[in-house]
Parts: C-alpha cells; sequence; structure tokens
C-alpha cells in the first residue's frame, strides 16, 4: 500500500489492519511536484461527483458508482493542462481511444424498467442496467432487484 504521511493511514488502526493482511506499505516522499497535480485531479473528480449525486438526488450508499463514473468520464476527456498532446488520457496509457457509448447514452441514475415475463403479480421485478467492465457489451444487465 502506498500512502502519504498522514496519521490516519500510518498510525492505529490503519496500520495494524495491514499488518494482519500482511501488506507492506510504504509512504510516498512529502511535497513531490506532481502531487499537486493529482490533488487539484482529485479534488476534480470529487467535484464532478458531488454535482450528478445533488442533479439526481443519488442515495448516499450510491457514492462510490457515482465516483467510479466521473472517474471514467475524466479518463475519456481531453484534459488540456496535463502533457497529453491532446488526447484523452485512457488513449494515452492504452493507444487507443476508451469506448464511451454507456457514458453517453444513460445519464447517471437513471431508471431502466421492463416488463419481466417471469414476475407474477403482486411481485415486480426490476432489472438494473448500467456499464459492465470487461464483461459482454458495454450496457449488460447486472444484477435483479426484488421489488417488496
Amino acid at each position: 500500500m502506498i500512502m502519504d504521511g498522514s496519521k490516519e493511514q500510518n498510525l492505529g488502526e490503519s496500520a495494524r489492519k495491514l499488518r494482519d493482511a500482511g501488506c507492506h506499505k510504504k509512504q510516498i516522499e512529502p511535497h513531490l511536484p506532481w502531487m499537486s497535480l493529482c490533488e487539484g485531479e482529485i479534488r476534480e473528480l470529487k467535484h464532478g461527483s458531488t454535482r450528478k449525486m445533488l442533479k439526481w438526488n443519488v442515495p448516499k450508499k450510491l457514492w462510490d458508482h457515482c465516483l467510479e463514473l466521473e472517474s471514467r468520464i475524466r479518463s475519456a476527456t481531453t484534459l488540456s493542462r496535463l502533457d497529453l498532446d491532446q488526447e484523452t488520457p485512457e488513449a494515452k496509457m492504452h493507444g487507443m481511444s476508451a469506448d464511451i457509448s454507456d457514458i453517453c447514452e444513460f445519464e447517471f441514475y437513471d431508471w431502466v424498467i421492463f416488463n419481466d415475463s417471469q414476475a407474477t403479480f403482486p411481485e415486480t421485478k426490476f432489472h438494473v442496467v448500467g456499464p459492465a467492465v470487461d464483461v459482454g457489451s458495454a450496457l449488460t444487465d447486472l444484477q435483479d432487484i426484488e421489488k417488496q
């Protein structure tokens, strides 16, 4: 685990959990010149996900899904302030542009409801549809949720 010099990460409960799991920890050097760029990107990532959650009135327990989507969007967006030669971070790392069809097709926290012929009254079965990374097509049925 690579972490900064914060006491929360290096002492107490966090350090004990790392030891118990057999993980090695390494502390980064303080005041590295590229750390300020990272902090700015993390700030923008948090701002973007917060805006989405407020816009769609998303329950707080889904914050990690929103943060993951925002990071995928930022990774597939050209950022002029980084040394990317007008390419997206994804293209710079992998040599090809990312598939953004699932990002462009729906908004975050859009409901997709369809008729399930297997469900019987009064039980209604809803399907949560979203991006499935590295599995099937870009839009895949992730899980079934029984409405109670």
